[in-house]
This record gives structure tokens, C-alpha cells and sequence, in this order.
């Protein structure tokens, strides 16, 4: 389903070219998990922006169903992200004029969903918050707002789940059931799964992990 090849990210820097990723080159079929791991600093969440469309590289490609969305227009990347991608980010990104429940239900309801709703509180079950459906961002803890990022990213039933740090905002109890929730879905829906982390306890459950350093895979 997803192939890389010699993948590089470099910017300009005042000391000169600072090369972030460097020939990384990947396979990964349909419904396995990936765990990209290394430091902080070695390139681990431009690589999963690159993989999602929502940044691209300086050079390489990266062959999705056949198609090299390096080569896409923004507006085609905007498209293959609705159709075949979920996020869950590490800042959440929850929009704070809407609800639990709106946040959630939002992309179903961008899809035509009639009953976006009543999914949405289904989606909020699974990760422990229906009884703050209601709430807005700002009402919830750091946890919370992440378990809410994580349903919509569920709701999306998207073929391939990007997660950035899923359990880093929460404590031991809740992160394990989140991740179990994550492989759940891994396995019930072959969605492949390609997650950052630095749980190493969370990388050991994928099938591969892709290890970093200084923009390099080892």
C-alpha cells in the first residue's frame, strides 16, 4: 500500500543546508503497524507529515494505491487526506468553538453522513468521554482532548491512521486502553497503523518499527 524511495527533507538554515531526512526508504502493506522511534530532533514528525500529504519532500516519493502523492497538487492531497487518511496529532488540533461531539462528528458530517451524531457519541464511548460530549476544548484536561482526537480519527474510518505521540498526554491506565483501541482498529479494520512514539512498550505491539537518527533510518 505505501512505498518510499530515497526520501529526503532539507531546509536552509543560517549555518547552510540542514538535511532533516536523508534516503529513507520504506514498504509497508496494507494493515500493518509501523512505529517510527528515535530522539527528539531526528526527523520523526516531518517523516509522518510527509506520509500523510501534509508536507512534502525536497526529493523522493512516496507511492500511495499507486499514486506518488509527492507529485499531487495541494488541492489532490487535500482530497487523497478525506478520502484514505486520519490524524491524530500531538497539539490535538480540536477546533474550540465546537463541542466534543461536534469535533467528532465533523468530518462525518463533511462526508454526508445523516447520522453523524449518534456515531460521534458511539466514538466517544469507546474512548471514555460520553459524558463529556458537551464540552468544549478548553473545558477539557490535555487527556481528554486527546481521547476526543483520537474518536474523530476513528470516525474518519480512514484506511491509513497517522497518530503523533497518541498516548503522550495521558496516563498509564488511559494510554494503554487508547492503544489498544489503536490496534483494534489496526486489526478489525485493516487500517494500516503508522504512529511516533517514544513509548517503547507501545512500539514493541507494531509489526515493524523504523528506527531514526539524525534524519536517518538505522
Amino acid at each position: 500500500m505505501i512505498s518510499v524511495s530515497n526520501l529526503c527533507k532539507a531546509v536552509q538554515s543560517p549555518e547552510g543546508q540542514l538535511n532533516i531526512l536523508s534516503d529513507i526508504n520504506l514498504v509497508l502493506s496494507e494493515s500493518e503497524s509501523l512505529a517510527i522511534v528515535g530522539p527528539s530532533g531526528s526527523g520523526k514528525s516531518t517523516l509522518l507529515g510527509i506520509l500523510a500529504g501534509l508536507d512534502t519532500p525536497t526529493s523522493g516519493s512516496v507511492i500511495i494505491n499507486n499514486k506518488d502523492i509527492v507529485l499531487m497538487t495541494e488541492e489532490d492531497r487535500a482530497k487523497h487526506r478525506s478520502e484514505y487518511v486520519g490524524f491524530v496529532f500531538q497539539s490535538f488540533h480540536l477546533l474550540p468553538g465546537l463541542t466534543a461531539i461536534e469535533n467528532v462528528a465533523l468530518p462525518m458530517e463533511l462526508k454526508g453522513d445523516s447520522n453523524a451524531s449518534s456515531m460521534a457519541i458511539n466514538y466517544l464511548k469507546m474512548v471514555g468521554l460520553e459524558a463529556r460530549s458537551m464540552h468544549y476544548p478548553q473545558q477539557l484536561s490535555g487527556g481528554e482532548q486527546q481521547r476526543v482526537a483520537v474518536a474523530r480519527a476513528f470516525a474518519c474510518k480512514p484506511k491509513i491512521l497517522f497518530a503523533d505521540e497518541p498516548t503522550g498526554n495521558l496516563d498509564q491506565e488511559t494510554g494503554s486502553k487508547l492503544s489498544n483501541l489503536l490496534f483494534e482498529l489496526n486489526e478489525h479494520e485493516s487500517t494500516t497503523l503508522i504512529l511516533v512514539t517514544h513509548d517503547l512498550q507501545l512500539a514493541d505491539k507494531c509489526d515493524r518499527k523504523l528506527n531514526l537518527r539524525s534524519g536517518k533510518s538505522i
